[in-house]
């Protein structure tokens, strides 16, 4: 390969490294021990790939003892760089940043619950309740939320003067969206989903089209690919407890319509028989050995790039849940149906953002991220939830 695209690959392969061991996320309550720890990991995995990927398909063409010096020169000079301006950047934000306060007009209930879903994601952030603005020192907040049910005209009138004093101003589903990554739901009433301008993934049929011509692509180019490694996991899973090695299941797709999964079996043979239908647990004793690595791993979902291929499923959508859960969960849970509008996938923003969960509480949680991506959609945004599903295959984060 020409010198120029192999030095384009080291490049994004030692970018993508750093994304992965958490090198953009400069927090405050990031620790100073983790930013070098983490960024000497980064620099270790990525010299590894690149000379694995160099030493197979010849990517640099050069003198080896030259190209191995020169190599070893710049990931040393580049881990030093990352390790000194992100630990300047961590004591800058320390010195120069204060903890946001935003302004919450509505109940304490409300309040409390802004509040707690706000620190979920930044570990950070002080919020005050507010009936009355007129004494309140605008300078000092970071921006005020709103519930539109407990405005009247004199707070709106008191709204539009901060505003134009310059703080920001956010409806309490806007604020959720742009800084959450998620649909309140508990905040939100059906004109909202009637009148709500984007659903993007929904509106614009050349998009779906496009999205249905990647998944075709990718899962023939990975059924393919990984192919003998099915086999092998196969054949561990029946030699483990000489158990079938396949499990399908009904599960609910786009528009309701029912299709059957293929998943590499996780649990006892017979999981279900005494008890019927039921949540899987993390720490489930139906699962067996060998079922806690493949699901770690996520090896046991490889035989569903068969359901992307026929289209059943997509690369990324919501999880597709079994239809005995999705009957409970319609009735229980406002708005849930419209998370089958579109097709469920092998990954997801739920399952990205939202830790391992089984049960009502968890689905109403991961909901609230399923409609944000059905409303936000993005080539981008796919992008971005491939890398976090990486992530959560490599550390156990997220589902």
């Amino acid at each position: 390969m020409g010198s120029a695209f192999g030095l384009g690959v080291i490049i994004l392969i030692s970018l993508l490294s750093v994304y992965l061991f958490s090198g953009y996320v400069i927090r405050r309550q990031l620790s100073f021990i983790h930013i070098p720890g983490n960024m000497s990991i980064a620099i270790l995995f990525s010299g590894v790939v690149i000379t694995a990927i160099g030493y197979v398909t010849q990517l640099i063409q050069t003198d080896i003892y030259f190209w191995r010096t020169q190599f070893i020169f710049s990931m040393l000079t580049f881990g030093c760089w990352l390790v000194i301006s992100r630990v300047f950047l961590r004591i800058l934000i320390q010195k120069v940043t204060t903890e946001p306060i935003w302004g919450v007009i509505g109940d304490k209930e409300n309040g409390e619950i802004i509040a707690k879903d706000f620190k979920v994601i930044y570990g950070e952030g002080q919020f005050r309740r507010f009936d009355d603005l007129n004494h309140v020192d605008s300078a000092a907040l970071r921006g005020v939320i709103i519930l539109p049910d407990m405005i009247d005209d004199a707070i709106a009138h008191e709204l539009i003067a901060i505003r134009l004093g310059g703080t920001r101003v956010f409806n309490v589903a806007e604020f959720y969206e742009r800084f959450l990554y998620k649909v309140p739901l508990q905040f939100l009433r059906k004109v909202w989903f009637a009148t709500s301008a984007e659903f993007g993934l929904i509106h614009h049929d050349i998009v779906l089209r496009a999205k249905r011509v990647v998944d075709i692509i990718l899962s023939v180019m990975l059924l393919s690919t990984l192919f003998p490694m099915m086999i092998l996991v196969g054949l561990v899973v029946f030699a483990y407890d000489r158990g079938p090695a396949f499990y399908s299941q009904i599960r609910v797709g786009v528009n309701g319509e029912l299709f059957r999964v293929y998943k590499f079996r996780t649990m006892v043979t017979d999981a279900e028989k005494e008890g019927g239908h039921q949540w899987a647990a993390k720490e489930d004793n139906r699962i067996t050995s060998i079922g806690r690595v493949l699901r770690a791993t996520r090896l046991d979902e490889l035989p569903q790039l068969w359901n992307v291929l026929r289209g059943d499923m997509s690369f990324i959508g919501p999880r597709p849940e079994r239809p005995e859960f999705v009957t409970e969960l319609e009735k229980a849970i406002p708005f849930y149906q419209y998370r089958h509008v579109v097709k469920p996938g092998l990954t997801g923003w739920a399952q990205v953002m939202y830790p391992y969960g089984a049960s009502q509480e968890d689905s109403e949680r991961k909901l609230e991220y399923d409609l944000y991506y059905i409303r936000h959609f993005s080539l981008m945004l796919d992008v971005f939830i491939v890398l976090k599903t990486i992530r959560v295959v490599l550390f156990g984060r997220g589902r």
